[in-house]
């Protein structure tokens, strides 16, 4: 009897650490973490971004970088200029349209586009993309989005430097203005990356 009630105790302690362990919350000090590089390059950009949010990205990120080998630096650049990491934003685009009756220009719809990758709705026809799992589900996004600019490197990368801007625009000037959006972004992430080498050249 007495060993029962012992086995009993100890197996419900067992249980209660591996459960408050499980829950155990996120916590700065996990996106911080000196092994998650991209966690932290995620906060580097977006200084008040919650760390929960970008921890669980910090993976997904990786993984659709990882998949269709680009440079996650990239990647991440891209996905703030066209969101600030928004998985859930839409933006609508507008031009100018003839009213066939008043014969007078009006100002309608023409396009949207969605989630952390900003889709424009030609690709979301184009790929046959569910737009509620493109608002609901980052990582549905960042594929969407990575198979975009990957397939935009593989046309145009052998003879344009800065072939990635054409995910954003294909006329010169607009492609100009996106560079330096995005390369300030970069920018950001290469001094990030050049810190920690310093630091760890100084451990060693």
């Amino acid at each position: 009897m007495g060993k029962t009630i012992k086995y009993l105790i100890l197996l419900g302690f067992l249980t209660l650490s591996i459960g408050s362990a499980s829950a155990k919350k996120l916590t700065r000090h996990d996106c911080l973490y000196k092994k998650n590089t991209i966690c932290r390059k995620l906060v580097t950009l977006k200084k008040d971004m919650d760390h929960k949010v970008a921890y669980k990205l910090s993976n997904k990120f990786y993984k659709a970088a990882k998949k269709f080998k680009l440079n996650p630096d990239l990647l991440i650049s891209i996905a703030f200029q066209e969101s600030g990491f928004d998985p859930q934003i839409v933006r609508e685009s507008t031009g100018l349209s003839l009213d066939e009756e008043t014969l007078k220009y009006k100002e309608v719809s023409i396009g949207s586009d969605f989630c952390l990758m900003q889709i424009n709705i030609q690709n979301i026809k184009k790929m046959k993309l569910d737009v509620d799992k493109l608002l609901n589900n980052p990582t549905y996004c960042l594929k969407a989005g990575a198979t975009i600019l990957s397939q935009i490197k593989k046309k145009y990368s052998e003879d344009e430097e800065f072939w990635w801007t054409r995910y954003n625009a294909r006329h010169e000037l607009k492609r100009e203005i996106y560079y330096n959006h995005v390369s300030r972004h970069l920018d950001k992430l290469e001094e990030y990356n050049y810190d920690q080498n310093q630091r760890s050249m100084a451990s060693e």
